[in-house]
């Protein structure tokens, strides 16, 4: 039977499942008829063959599934249950509810992957879709998890490969790219090398949902399932359509051709879509427009999605909508991604897991990885390492003659000193040396950003052109390996919890030293990156006879914007650019009295300050407000001292960097307080 199209399954009884004690709870029913209402509107439900849904059965859900398991999701809508029985029962596991809609709910997710799923592998359909809830991934053997009752993929899995071994499915991967981990899936294939599970996924050291250590790369598989268990644990949010796209390019779809399956199975969660408020991902509808259909490269085609988890509405719905134009072969606008896109921890993650994984396939080792990438045009990740821990170390280009001297709008900068070095940061927790290999992975990694300091001035505004800014850092960021880690994710000694880094994670064109007169002192109690103590501030207002050193480093508008929310704690930065943009930039420098402008009233650096100008660039900085800072003159927010590592922090650049000596050192740092005089502003 010739294949007659794209099949789509889609049911509204299964949003009789709903959290009765929280209407508003993320796994809702209108995840699925919001997808299904834009997909509608787009004219796809009309170019697709309906699937009929349907329950699953218990012979079908006891593949993978406990029989008491099995028994008891079943059970739990029943009448003789009831409200509190049923709440008793959801809250012996992790992360669930039910209500009398949840067992029908359950089944007719389960039975519906199976049946797109079965006509797909039959041949009747080319590919298929299901939007189904509750999602399925989490869900282990014998117990509901993670709003899943059933395990929807797994059980479609185990059918098509061990059950109905008549429709030729001897092979089948499945690719999960749902923001957590997929538990369940993993245990269930374990030791099966029928079945190659792959999860990208965030993981962040273990404390990410689900928690604990499985989810980590080094988790591959046992027995006879050994390398057939494939993890890329994300560090932290904020990855986005690069990183993504350059796990498919070297590790998931080499493996996959190598591995040649009859079918693909996607636990497509879109909580890894940018705007999810679970996520914290940046993924756009282009990306999981590209994936899917990179994905249908293998099996001839044969992929059927299954929604997992996704909670921004909208989000949601438009990567579904993307990845359906990916099935029925539509073209779709799709947005360029580049090298200098990728956050620093991905090119050596990705190295790590290919590491781990090439004694199972011949396609990753170290002989094939030149070929391979040769192939794609794109070079590889050996020769991406290996060439540059052998290269030189590179300073940072010299600007500005040390011993100058200028006047910018009224206030004295002093250039002081040029050298910036890269020396004293530990290396991360996997052994990546950021700071000292920065200079040497610039011109490698990221291609598109080396060349002349003199780029794009700030001024410029036509066409697509990079605008740079002068970021002045008066405290720990003077220590470039400090800095650099807001720029390429990761910490350095001190820091109680890692820095996500820039979406552009070169490093700075050109640094130079000033003074500027706005006073220095230490503020707040506590910080999100140093932990207890205070840290550094300025006065939004200049004064005479003030001498505050900074450390300026002339960096692209979007890694100020990036830097800028990391420093307020706002990890979610997908709206930056409607919050800092060349126009508000224009108005700070234009700024009467004060030439500062407050974004954030409730962060401790929401306030973003104009210093001057250096060649025609804007020199910027953050701080506190006008109003904190009157508090801070008037005693109201207390001033304290920092605490250990972050002075040492300062301390070192002021030493290393600027020469003084670790007595001037101390001494600056010391007087850096606040004279309680009133002012007239």
């Amino acid at each position: 039977m010739a294949a007659s199209g794209v099949g789509l399954v889609y049911d509204s009884r299964m949003c009789a499942h709903e959290n009765e004690s929280d209407r508003k709870h993320p796994e809702q029913p209108a995840r699925i008829t919001s997808i299904y209402q834009r997909l509608t509107s787009a004219g796809v439900v009309a170019r697709c063959v309906k699937v009929e849904a349907r329950e699953a059965t218990n012979e079908e859900l006891s593949s993978v599934h406990t029989q008491n398991h099995v028994e008891l999701m079943k059970a739990v809508s029943s009448k003789s249950y009831g409200k509190h029985r049923r709440k008793a029962l959801a809250s012996r596991y992790d992360s669930i509810f039910f209500n009398n809609g949840s067992s029908k709910s359950a089944l007719l997710a389960a039975g519906s992957v199976i049946e797109v799923a079965d006509q797909v592998a039959q041949g009747k359909l080319k590919a298929g879709a299901a939007i189904v809830r509750p999602p399925g991934h989490h869900s282990e053997a014998d117990a509901a998890m993670g709003f899943c009752l059933f395990n929807n993929v797994a059980v479609a899995a185990h059918l098509l490969v061990h059950k109905k071994k008549e429709l030729g499915v001897q092979k089948l991967l499945i690719v999960d790219w749902d923001i957590h981990h997929g538990n369940g899936t993993q245990h269930m294939f374990w030791s099966d090398p029928q079945v190659l599970y792959f999860s990208v996924h965030r993981f962040d050291k273990g404390s990410f949902y689900p928690p604990g250590d499985e989810g980590n790369y080094n988790h591959l598989g046992a027995d006879g399932g050994a390398g057939y268990n494939i993890n890329v644990p994300w560090p932290h949010g904020q990855f986005g359509d690069a990183d993504y796209l350059a796990v498919w390019e070297h590790v998931l779809m080499p493996v996959a051709h190598e591995y040649n399956p009859d079918m693909v199975l996607i636990s497509a969660g879109f909580d890894s879509a940018e705007g999810d408020p679970l996520g914290g991902c940046r993924v756009t509808p282009s990306a999981y427009y590209k994936m899917t259909k990179q994905l249908m490269e293998v099996a001839e085609g044969r992929v059927v999605i299954a929604l997992e988890g996704g909670y921004n509405l909208t989000s949601t719905s438009n990567s579904y909508l993307a990845c359906m134009h990916a099935l029925l072969g539509d073209v779709f606008p799709e947005k360029p991604t580049h090298l200098s896109n990728l956050l620093a921890p991905t090119l050596p993650l990705i190295d790590r897991v290919r590491n781990e994984l090439q004694q199972y396939w011949s396609v990753l080792s170290t002989d094939q990885k030149k070929t391979l990438a040769l192939k794609k045009g794109v070079s590889p990740l050996s020769v991406y390492y290996e060439e540059a821990r052998k290269g030189p170390s590179q300073n940072i280009e010299e600007t500005t003659k040390p011993g100058s001297s200028k006047e910018v709008k009224g206030q004295s900068m002093d250039a002081i000193v040029l050298t910036s070095t890269t020396n004293g940061v530990d290396n991360d927790e996997n052994g990546y040396n950021v700071a000292t290999e920065v200079a040497h992975n610039s011109e490698i990694v990221h291609p598109s950003s080396v060349g002349s300091s003199k780029g794009k001035t700030f001024a410029a505004t036509e066409g697509i052109e990079t605008h740079y800014v002068w970021y002045a850092c008066y405290g720990s960021n003077m220590w470039l390996p400090q800095f650099m880690c807001y720029i390429q994710g990761g910490q350095v000694e001190g820091i109680v919890k890692d820095c996500i880094g820039c979406r552009d994670p070169s490093p700075p064109r050109a640094s130079l030293w000033l003074t500027v007169s706005n006073q220095l002192f230490f503020g707040c109690k506590h910080s999100y990156t140093w932990g207890i103590g205070g840290v550094a501030f300025i006065d939004p207002l200049p004064e005479e006879d003030v001498k505050t050193y900074v450390h300026v480093y002339k960096i692209t508008l979007e890694q100020f914007k990036d830097i800028f929310f990391q420093e307020n704690s706002i990890m979610h930065m997908e709206n930056q650019q409607f919050i800092i943009d060349t126009d508000l930039i224009q108005s700070v420098r234009n700024g009467q009295p004060a030439t500062s402008h407050t974004i954030f009233e409730d962060r401790c650096y929401g306030t973003i300050i104009y210093l001057g100008d250096e060649d025609g660039i804007p020199i910027l900085s953050f701080t506190c407000s006008l109003e904190d800072m009157e508090k801070f003159r008037s005693g109201d927010l207390e001033e304290n001292i920092p605490a250990a590592a972050y002075e040492q922090a300062v301390a070192r650049s002021l030493i290393n960097d600027m020469g003084l000596s670790e007595g001037e050192a101390r001494d600056y740092i010391g007087n850096a307080r606040l004279s309680r005089s009133t002012r007239v502003t």
